[in-house]
């Protein structure tokens, strides 16, 4: 940064003239103001001030006329200027640097990034192989659906075939049934005929006997009949059987 001041000219009776050299602020170089004054008597008096920056300020007088008294007045009151002037200096000093730390850390900013392809090409394979993990996930998971599909399939079929054979079994178990009654109920009716056909051997066997008995005694009788009268007996008995 640069800066400049000049010192305008006052007069002190005899009109003193000052002048100022302009200070430059490169950052790294070191400036210098001086003020000097003459007179316009014979006798002349010139002062100096010099300043390094960031460093004492100081002061040299030419000369050995003049009043003392409005010298060191107006030395006095160049060095409270000039001190003024360069805490101003420092100050700017200050700001500049602060803004050009800011604008060389906006300009960095807004320079554009270089990118980190070992790590985008580390990510892009990451993804590739998660792609292909689950690529074949899905195609594993695809064929189990498949097959549970076929599975469900073949479940269906073999429910409808076992419930045509359960009806089946349904309606031959009804019609069992029925037999199974009318069965029951034929069975009844047998065992009422072999109770009649018992009750029926039973008289048939006590008349048997009893005809056995008859037929004994009679065949007894016979015996005692004369040989030319038993068939006539004989048939008599057959007539009345």
């Amino acid at each position: 940064m640069a800066s400049s001041m000049s010192v305008r000219s006052f007069s002190l009776g005899r009109q003193p003239s000052f002048s100022s050299r302009s200070l430059m602020d490169t950052g790294r170089a070191r400036s210098r103001a001086s003020v000097s004054f003459a007179t316009s008597s014979p006798l002349s008096r010139s002062a100096s001030i010099g300043q390094e920056l960031n460093g004492p300020i100081s002061l040299k007088l030419n000369g050995v006329h003049g009043n003392s008294t409005n010298d060191k007045e107006a030395m006095q009151s160049l060095n409270s200027r000039l001190a003024n002037y360069l805490d101003k200096v420092r100050s700017l000093e200050h700001s500049n640097a602060d803004l050009e730390t800011k604008i060389k850390q906006v300009m960095l900013d807004r320079i554009p990034k270089g990118h980190d392809l070992d790590s985008m090409m580390a990510q892009a394979h990451a993804v590739e192989q998660e792609v292909r993990k689950r690529t074949l996930e899905n195609a594993r998971l695809m064929l189990e659906i498949d097959n549970a599909k076929l599975a469900a399939d073949d479940f269906r079929i073999k429910w409808e075939t076992e419930l045509v054979m359960c009806q089946s079994v349904e309606r031959d178990c009804v019609a069992l049934k029925k037999a199974k009654t009318d069965h029951e109920q034929i069975i009844a009716s047998l065992r009422g005929d072999l109770d009649s056909l018992k009750e029926e051997l039973y008289f048939l066997k006590k008349n048997h006997e009893e005809i056995k008995g008859a037929g004994r005694s009679g065949f007894t009788e016979l015996l005692f009949l004369p040989y030319q009268l038993i068939p006539f007996v004989l048939w008599g008995d057959m007539k009345i059987r």
